[in-house]
């Protein structure tokens, strides 16, 4: 069986030691798209290097205060408006809701572009313009997830990625790959990242944004070798259906408009859910026999990415 295996580390050893690491493997599926996943991961680990290793939201002793956050979102207008002065007028500070968010989150929408057609601004500009504008984005994300939706119970989740938007290789979906598209998810589950500049149908619904551009609403029809883990409570069938239902009906009410794009209620390429790759193997090194909570609890400690690997075949010693 092919397995992905992760190194994580201790966030505040500056050198690497296998004392202060554990490994964790996940066990591929069978399905078309995580084969294809895994060789685009595989490809991403020898070539690339992993971007932000310490996406960690809502882990316990996260890094990632509102104070912090905050900071790094002021870092990265302060560079935009550096190369481009005035291009974004408003600032970050404590408290900001989901509609300053969706407010924030039009400016890298506008000034970044589409991924194949990149906004000339975007485009032409320095390196250091180029990934501020990128890290606007993430750190808009990171507020959300941190912050905004804490209160709602979102779970603990893990960002795998090999790169900002314009460097990050990507692969069309397959046909057949969008029967895989889900809102069942286990506890440890990993799937495939959004790779678009923009908000799929879902998270439109989710963050009740109005202020999203028409021509950036685009449900996922890519995939890379980014990945999300899940650390949280599982969503069986009968949720993920009360989960569809409440989408659906969000549909109704804003049929006209959503129709008007071009999107159909019940295609299936309007991508709502997630690819589950691959599923978490329990039975191997540090967290043999351990609850869920005792699980995350041990993963607060090393909420470092130190490395990814892709095995052809699961490792036969995986006491570490």
């Amino acid at each position: 069986m092919k397995q992905i295996k992760v190194t994580f580390s201790r966030r505040d050893v500056h050198k690497e030691d296998p004392r202060d690491q554990i490994h964790l493997f996940w066990d591929l599926k069978s399905t078309p798209v995580s084969r294809k996943y895994f060789e685009a991961l595989k490809i991403a680990c020898e070539r690339d290097h992993l971007y932000r290793r310490d996406r960690f939201p809502n882990f316990p002793n996260s890094y990632d205060t509102e104070e912090r956050i905050v900071a790094k979102l002021n870092r990265a207008i302060d560079t935009i408006n550096a190369h481009h002065p005035g291009l974004v007028p408003e600032r970050a500070h404590p408290g900001m809701t989901q509609e300053y968010m969706n407010h924030l989150h039009v400016y890298f929408e506008k000034h970044r572009g589409p991924m194949k057609n990149p906004a000339g601004i975007y485009r032409e500009g320095a390196n250091e313009f180029r990934e501020a504008l990128d890290e606007l984005n993430l750190t808009i994300h990171q507020y959300e997830d941190v912050i905004i939706r804490k209160g709602a119970g979102l779970v603990p989740i893990i960002h795998c990625n090999f790169g900002l938007n314009d460097v990050v290789k990507r692969y069309p979906l397959a046909d057949e790959d969008f029967d895989e598209f889900t809102f069942e998810v286990k506890f440890g589950s990993w799937f495939v990242s959004y790779c678009e500049v923009g908000k799929p149908l879902h998270d439109i619904w989710r963050d009740r944004d109005a202020e999203i551009g028409h021509e950036v609403v685009i449900p996922l029809r890519y995939y890379s070798a980014d990945g999300m883990i899940n650390f949280g409570g599982g969503v069986d069938a009968a949720a993920a259906r009360r989960h569809t239902e409440n989408f659906h009906r969000w549909w109704d009410e804003n049929k006209a408009d959503i129709e008007a794009l071009g999107f159909l209620k019940h295609d299936r390429k309007n991508s709502l859910g997630n690819i589950v790759v691959a599923e978490l193997n329990r039975e191997t090194g540090a967290i043999r026999g351990l609850p869920d909570d005792g699980i995350v609890e041990l993963l607060s400690g090393y909420q470092w990415l130190s490395k990814v690997s892709c095995l052809e075949e699961a490792e036969k010693d995986l006491s570490l």
